[in-house]
């Protein structure tokens, strides 16, 4: 069996039970309506026809919430499990009306589901709006999957894409790492007390357990497979993302992550720099570690390719050579570098925006408890001029 089919049918995602239904409002920000608001169009498709790629346990159900005129939703996905739980908590929200977080009788979109690899799914009608939550950094070719999917989209249509950050979650893979080396898999008995029990082995202040004991997904034996122990893990640089979409004919139209994550966080911390493209923006903060929240992004397609974004000569090889093996302080100053060359001719250099970010935004906080702080997660809670003065750049 295909690898992360199997990991899947084994921790279907998200580990919700199947009968839980969706709080009210949850489903608002996936909406086509705000997508066509944020991208500034004042009317689209009457009656669209949508995409979930990879819809998980949940997405299907609250799709369809907000989209009762939709002729249809084609929810995919490759675990046949996943999609069991999805349909039965699509059909718990038509029989039991009373018990449903939104209006009693609500109707919902006709959600058509099917069981494929998004690689091998075609499709000849075409779609108004495609969903993409978290998908597209699973699969070897990133790229290549995001230019299938948008040969799906209709002209002008949209393209709703969560995916990780890259430099940004160097913590976590080095988290990852920690737990693979020291025996802990998938397949680990009582995964979830093994894996804590390991982690409590290092300091209090040790980034790696500070990195695992916030993190939300911890809660589940699921959620720490899929955080720390997926078997594909693949994410793009924003430079990188800039290149597939536009050869992908994508033009990125809006950004509804964190706002402290989204580029025009950057204009606020250092406005000088205002007037880069919101892709360069998004490839300093991720190299900066600062995007902190899974970026999610509104792409339209297009009829002619956007403008191209030069991607830094040795920007693509970072994720590969992350790892336990490499020295943190190594990895930091070849981002700093990257991050040097994008600012040449701006008036601002790198010291200048680290520094910026280290009074201005400073370290890590609890997402449970904003007062409590976590050393080590930032960048700048390091030495600029000590991170300079590691022995190389990767």
């Amino acid at each position: 069996m295909n690898p992360l089919k199997a990991q899947y049918e084994r921790f279907p995602y998200p580990p919700i039970y199947p009968l839980a239904l969706p709080k009210r409002g949850q489903g608002r920000s996936l909406s086509y309506e705000y997508g066509l608001q944020l991208a500034g169009k004042t009317e689209g498709a009457e009656h669209p026809r949508l995409l979930i790629a990879g819809c998980g346990t949940l997405e299907p159900l609250l799709v369809a919430e907000y989209h009762p005129k939709a002729v249809e939703i084609v929810a995919v996905d490759l675990s046949q499990r996943s999609l069991r739980q999805a349909k039965i908590r699509y059909w718990f929200a038509h029989v039991a009306p009373s018990r449903f977080s939104l209006v009693p009788r609500r109707r919902f979109g006709p959600v058509t589901f099917v069981e494929n690899d998004l690689r091998e799914f075609r499709d000849i009608a075409g779609f108004d709006y495609i969903i993409a939550s978290n998908v597209l950094h699973h699969v070897e070719d990133p790229a290549g999957l995001l230019q299938h999917l948008s040969s799906l989209l209709r002209p002008d249509g949209l393209f709703r894409m969560v995916t990780y950050p890259k430099s940004s979650r160097t913590w976590m893979r080095r988290t990852s790492a920690f737990l693979k080396a020291n025996g802990i898999t998938a397949a680990t008995p009582r995964l979830r007390k093994r894996a804590f029990q390991l982690i409590r082995s290092l300091p209090a202040n040790d980034p790696r357990r500070l990195t695992f004991e916030s993190q939300p997904e911890t809660r589940t034996a699921a959620g720490i497979v899929d955080a720390f122990l997926h078997v594909q893990e693949n994410p793009l640089g924003p430079l990188e993302w800039a290149h597939a979409c536009k050869d992908a004919r994508l033009e990125l139209v809006a950004e509804t992550q964190n706002e402290t994550s989204r580029s025009d966080f950057l204009d606020e911390v250092v406005p000088e720099l205002k007037h880069l493209n919101a892709w360069i923006k998004l490839q300093i903060l991720d190299d900066l570690l600062e995007l902190c929240s899974n970026p999610v992004l509104w792409l339209r397609k297009t009829s002619h390719p956007s403008k191209s974004v030069a991607v830094p000569e040795f920007s693509t090889n970072l994720v590969g050579a992350a790892g336990a093996s490499i020295d943190v302080r190594q990895e930091f100053k070849t981002n700093l570098k990257r991050i040097s060359i994008l600012l040449e001719g701006t008036g601002i250099d790198v010291q200048t925006l680290f520094d910026r970010f280290k009074n201005e935004v400073g370290p890590r906080v609890s997402p449970e408890d904003e007062e409590i702080e976590l050393p080590g997660l930032a960048m700048t809670d390091y030495s600029f001029d000590e991170l300079m003065r590691s022995n190389k750049i990767l």
